[in-house]
């Protein structure tokens, strides 16, 4: 009889190989898992801010914070606690979780911070003489300021009109400003994306007559969408009029209604060169968009700055009705979106009380003729859907298919749609938001 001992312990061997994989499966398989993720957020600078993960696993379990991949020292516990936040602080957050079975990373938790920008305030003088009268004249609002001594803070207010009569009390020197009699600051979003480095795109929303300055962001939600396209944006207020309404001195059509001497194309110049001055911003890929008033206005920051603006995008606006208000010296991408229910500021133009202003077509066809587009064609069928009090897709896109680089000029039509589309619906937000800033991040300055 040959002995059968050699056989057995292979057999025994390769069990024992078979239950080892079986175990190591088995405790590959039982990682830590993490049942709450991070949430990304959007703080105030100077603000705290914390992210936290919930973890089913075995004891005893590790953590380790990261900021862009990067290991934060001693952020080694289950929530991470972050104080006086400032521009640095912006980015991609996430924790790896380690237990006895191995190592799991969350989801990534995004860091946008807000931040305040004070726009220069330098309206240029001009000092004439008339027979020994002296008069300084300005452009815009400005409350005129002398003083016997630049280093001292003895500045007395000496008129609010222009030009304004001056007339020195002695020979010696005086000196005069403009003070802004309506400072307004600027929070502008920074998105986690943000390095001081790296050139990123910039959107300046511009709200409605008569809208809460912060409006704006909840109802576009381009704001809430910034983060994941890596867009830094503002979104400045307009003059505050009688009764606190909100507004932007934008067209002859609309809406400085109460005469007022602000200079709005100054400002939103002002801050556009600030934010380029001291934030990493791309210059072939800064963007206007606003509603109603706010899409008069963009139309009116194209007319004056299209060296500086790469496109706008309008809700419920229109450019000026007379070609002569407006003359280009380049291209600027132009996406128009209007509904056919618009009883505001209608789709096939009107007049607020001061002036006419086109319609939806009109408007395209005037910027089509100022960027020298060519073809302009419109879809059979609704492509897109915008607007979720109506049924199915809802709008229908005409453009011109022939255009210079960076001249590209479109028009979604909401068929149906009113002055302000619902894009919301409980916590669901319609295409509106992606379709627009996609199509402006498409369409840079060449």
């Amino acid at each position: 009889m040959r002995n059968s001992y050699p056989k057995k312990l292979c057999t025994w061997v390769w069990s024992l190989v078979f239950l080892i994989l079986l175990v190591c499966a088995q405790v590959l398989g039982a990682q830590p898992s993490i049942s709450t993720q991070p949430i990304s957020q959007r703080v105030t600078a100077g603000s705290s801010v914390s992210f936290s993960v919930t973890v089913d696993g075995s004891n005893p379990i590790s953590y380790q914070w990261r900021k862009n991949g990067i290991n934060l020292e001693g952020k080694t516990v289950a929530q991470l606690e972050l104080t006086n936040i400032q521009q640095e602080n912006v980015g991609w957050y996430e924790v790896v979780v380690t237990d006895a079975t191995g190592s799991t990373t969350s989801n990534k938790a995004g860091l946008s911070v807000i931040i305040d920008m004070d726009p220069p305030f330098e309206p240029s003088m001009t000092l004439a003489s008339d027979n020994g009268d002296l008069t300084l004249s300005w452009k815009g609002e400005g409350v005129l300021e002398m003083s016997d001594d630049l280093a001292g803070n003895s500045w007395e207010s000496i008129g609010e009109t222009s030009p304004s009569n001056i007339n020195p009390a002695s020979e010696e020197n005086a000196f005069y400003r403009l003070r802004n009699p309506q400072p307004r600051s600027v929070p502008i979003t920074l998105p986690p994306a943000y390095d001081g480095e790296t050139l990123l795109p910039m959107i300046v929303m511009l709200h409605g007559y008569s809208e809460f300055p912060n409006y704006i962001n909840g109802y576009m939600k381009i704001h809430a969408q910034a983060a994941n396209y890596d867009l830094i944006y503002a979104s400045p207020d307009g003059i505050k009029g009688p009764g606190g309404n909100n507004f932007w001195d934008a067209t002859d059509a609309c809406c400085n209604f109460v005469n007022s001497k602000a200079d709005d194309v100054a400002f939103l110049h002002s801050l556009v060169i600030e934010a380029m001055n001291t934030l990493s911003v791309d210059p072939k890929r800064i963007y206007f968009a606003g509603h109603s008033n706010g899409g008069f206005m963009s139309y009116r920051m194209a007319c004056e700055y299209p060296d500086l603006i790469a496109g706008i995008a309008s809700l419920a606006g229109a450019t000026f009705g007379s070609s002569d208000h407006c003359t280009p010296s380049e291209p600027v991408n132009i996406l128009q979106i209007h509904g056919t229910s618009d009883f505001v500021i209608r789709y096939n133009g009107g007049t607020t009380g001061q002036s006419p202003y086109p319609g939806a077509m009109q408007t395209i066809q005037t910027w089509g003729n100022y960027n020298g587009c060519e073809n302009l064609i419109s879809d059979e069928a609704a492509s897109l859907d915008l607007d979720f009090n109506i049924e199915g897709l809802d709008t229908k896109v005409t453009k011109f298919t022939d255009y210079p680089p960076g001249g590209a000029v479109e028009l979604w039509t909401i068929n149906n749609g009113g002055h302000s589309p619902s894009i919301t619906a409980g916590q669901n937000i319609s295409e509106f938001p992606v379709r627009v800033i996609e199509w402006l991040l498409a369409h840079p300055k060449p």
